[in-house]
């Protein structure tokens, strides 16, 4: 833009050419400053100019809500209406204007781009709008994209609180219907919602049980099972359950059948510890499903991304672990020996042992992309207090391949804190994946919520 001084400024005094040098500025300045059209257009550019422009917009509060209305239905500016969401949701909160909601609500269940319908979740989920439960109760119900379903459950899940109870149940229904679902996001979010209502019924039976009222406890077992029968923590609980109470058996097939309980076979032959995991004598170990991702607020699980299996076998003399790790680019593969000690970012699997299975030493080792060991041993299980003065005496290795990497162990009986097992022996068990420096964990069974990270150890039962 080119500016255009007026003509005739000069003055005969001092005191008005300073008022019309501050007439001249005001001139310049808002004759060059972009206008809201400019900065709604460059909310379709680069980083810097979109945040230069919400700045800018939002700045000029009311002033700018008309502009921005009218851009929604543009559709000449595709690439700026997911942002220009964001300036009107924050609009929301610094004027008071009801068009803003009305249109939101009116794009977020009819509008045909699916990222602007996901972008009206994402943002009034975040501040709470609850005055828009319905229709993010009506697009988790009938919008026909995974995206704009898992964003609307996860604006439900942060408004939850401020929820009537008829909108609460809707909810919980959804997230039972789409507990399964094909869409790892719409399925991550539907379970998270469905464990705080599967945690009502846990929690009770919990309670029935320490008051001796085993009859009422498996009731309640039974009704989160009905409203979640693929539920791992709810199988878990039950099976658990059922082996405290005088049904040992009918606990054990329970936790087979969720994968908290493995059958270690004996066999006479041992592998080659080379990290391959090639030896015909793996073809009869037993081995985990694979690990699973839990959320850090509700400990809901889910199939982890990156793939993850253990086989278990022992022999008179040792315990086998075979580690096998999918990953899609070794070559990023992470090792840092300096942070080693204490598992820090780095691609490794940790194994905890409780051979006693009474939660007072749990022995602990890490291995690495490259066969390193650290191991030590946890005190009542408290992890900010790794002793490494204990010594597994294991034999380790790793390999990596064109999509994994693998790793083989063995632990030899009869030392301390790992005795030798008879058949019938019983340990408790866990083992977890830290995936690169994001430190993405996955875990063979989870540390429910609840009840502390031990007695959530899955169990080995020697054979």
């Amino acid at each position: 833009m080119t500016c255009q001084h007026p003509p005739g400024l000069r003055s005969r005094s001092p005191a008005v050419n300073v008022k019309c040098l501050a007439l001249l500025t005001l001139i310049l300045v808002s004759g060059c400053s972009p206008s809201l059209d400019q900065h709604i257009e460059s909310l379709g550019g680069n980083e810097e100019q979109r945040d230069r422009a919400k700045q800018e917009l939002l700045i000029a509060k009311g002033d700018a809500v008309t502009v921005l209305l009218a851009a929604m239905e543009n559709p000449d500016r595709a690439d700026a209406r997911p942002e220009l969401v964001e300036v009107l949701a924050s609009l929301m909160i610094r004027v008071d204007d009801p068009r803003i909601t009305d249109t939101l609500q009116r794009h977020l269940l009819n509008d045909p781009d699916s990222a602007v319908r996901a972008r009206i979740c994402r943002e009034l989920g975040l501040y709470r709008r609850e005055e828009l439960a319905d229709p993010f109760l009506q697009s988790v119900q009938e919008d026909t994209s995974a995206q704009v379903q898992a964003a609307a459950m996860n604006a439900l899940s942060r408004m939850f609180g401020k929820l009537s109870m008829a909108q609460k149940e809707t909810l919980f229904e959804n997230a039972r219907v789409l507990y399964d679902h094909e869409s790892r996001a719409v399925r991550l979010e539907a379970r998270m919602l469905a464990t705080q209502r599967l945690d009502r019924w846990l929690e009770a039976a919990r309670g029935e049980e320490l008051k001796g009222q085993v009859a009422a406890a498996e009731s309640l077992h039974y009704e989160a099972l009905a409203y979640s029968p693929t539920s791992r923590k709810a199988n878990f609980s039950l099976g658990r359950f059922y082996h405290r109470n005088g049904q040992q058996e009918r606990g054990f097939q329970l936790l087979r059948d969720n994968n908290s309980l493995l059958d270690v076979p004996r066999l006479d032959a041992e592998p080659e510890i080379d990290g391959r995991l090639d030896d015909s004598v793996w073809s009869q170990a037993i081995e985990t499903s694979p690990f699973l991702t839990y959320s850090g607020d509700s400990n809901a699980s889910i199939t982890a991304e990156h793939y993850t299996t253990v086989r278990l076998m022992y022999t008179e003399d040792a315990l086998f672990l075979g580690v096998h790790c999918e990953d899609a680019a070794p070559e990023s593969l992470v090792v840092d020996e300096e942070s080693f000690a204490e598992g820090s970012h780095q691609d490794l699997v940790e194994f905890f042992l409780d051979t006693g299975l009474d939660q007072k030493v749990i022995c602990q080792l890490k291995i690495n992309s490259v066969g390193a060991v650290i191991d030590g041993t946890l005190p009542s299980g408290d992890r900010r207090n790794f002793d490494t003065s204990w010594n597994s005496r294991s034999e380790a290795a790793a390999y990596v391949g064109m999509d994994f990497w693998s790793a083989e162990l063995k632990f030899p009986f009869g030392q301390l804190h790992l005795p030798k097992p008879e058949p019938g022996t019983l340990w408790g068990c866990n083992m977890q994946r830290g995936f690169r420096v994001a430190r993405i964990w996955s875990q063979w069974t989870g540390n429910w919520g609840g009840i502390s990270w031990m007695e959530s150890f899955g169990w080995i039962l020697f054979g």
